[in-house]
């Protein structure tokens, strides 16, 4: 995936628990192929465990003439947080330290096949119109996990 500018919106989720959400809108990319939105969703605590639940939600809005797919996405953390993809079932890996050229290195992400740039010429990922949802756990000191907001995982 190549991106890009990112406008964020933020808005507080109701519930009991602490919860944040976040909602970005890319650029069209280097070459002005690729583009999505999508948003990212913060809850503390997650029920029946002392973790907190990340949810990344992208919809690839790439022009259709374009064809392409979003192979893979990358975000900062925080220190002292312990980050992990829940897989669900398909190609789609959790990678740490991701070189995502020419935008720099990022903390942590997923990618298909663990590949950030889909092996060169994607054949499979998140089609233009399609959409997914990613979940991870996030781990820590109860009061760092309090503490967080979407938007910190937006550096």
């Amino acid at each position: 995936m190549k991106a890009i500018g990112i406008s964020v919106a933020t808005a507080f989720v109701a519930a009991s628990a602490h919860g944040s959400m976040v909602s970005f809108t890319s650029d069209p990319g280097l070459e002005g192929l690729g583009s999505f939105t999508g948003s990212m969703e913060w809850a503390y605590p997650v029920e029946g465990g002392d973790c907190g639940e990340l949810a990344i939600r992208l919809v690839n809005t790439s022009p259709g003439e374009n064809g392409g797919f979003l192979t893979g996405f990358a975000f900062n953390t925080i220190s002292g947080l312990d980050i992990a993809f829940i897989t669900q079932g398909d190609r789609w890996t959790g990678v740490a330290g991701v070189a995502a050229d020419p935008f720099g290195v990022f903390d942590y992400g997923v990618a298909l096949d663990g590949n950030f740039l889909g092996g060169g010429s994607p054949v499979d990922g998140i089609a233009v119109g399609g959409e997914r949802k990613f979940l991870f756990t996030v781990c820590a000191e109860a009061s760092v996990l309090e503490a967080l907001q979407a938007s910190d995982f937006f550096d």
